[in-house]
């Protein structure tokens, strides 16, 4: 990691954010086609990486925050573009256009997380249907335990049980 000691060190600190924001956006589709395509080890593969790269961003994160503090800054949306426009004129610029790729890559893996999000919730509930089909339930029934609590099948036997 880098030591940022001055304000102008904040444009090579997001430069560093967007760099590895970029990483996991990558990542984060390529975990959309592994799910899409049903590609167990490649997905387990992708998590690692995402791991990894989260941990990283989070490093550059402290740093970002570390740096904000020495101005009297917080890491938040306004002061990050406090501190950008209280550069020198000639910073500003480039301090700018990281900053807004930033937060647009930053969006895009948002959406890209809910999409992934969606895709796996899918994927469990139709394992859970198919769980309850070969366990004999009706796909979607209403079971409660003793206590009036949902029981979603999992105690069930198995069809190979039967």
């Amino acid at each position: 990691m880098f030591k940022a000691t001055s304000r102008e060190s904040i444009t090579a600190i997001l430069k560093a954010e967007l760099e590895l924001s970029n990483q996991l956006l990558g990542i984060l589709q390529k975990e959309y086609m592994a799910l899409s395509q049903n590609n167990n080890a490649q997905f387990l593969e992708l998590v690692e990486n995402k791991q990894t790269c989260t941990e990283q961003l989070q490093q550059v994160e402290k740093q970002l925050t570390l740096f904000l503090d020495q101005y009297g800054y917080t890491i938040n949306k306004t002061d990050i573009e406090k501190c950008i426009n209280a550069l020198p004129p000639k910073n500003q610029s480039a301090a700018r256009l990281t900053w807004q790729s930033l937060v647009n890559t930053a969006q895009q893996c948002k959406q890209q997380n809910q999409v992934n999000g969606r895709t796996i919730n899918l994927a469990r509930i139709k394992t859970k249907q198919a769980l309850a089909i070969l366990s004999g339930r009706e796909t979607g029934a209403n079971i409660y335990d003793q206590t009036g609590k949902t029981d979603d099948g999992d105690n069930a036997p198995s069809i190979a049980i039967v």
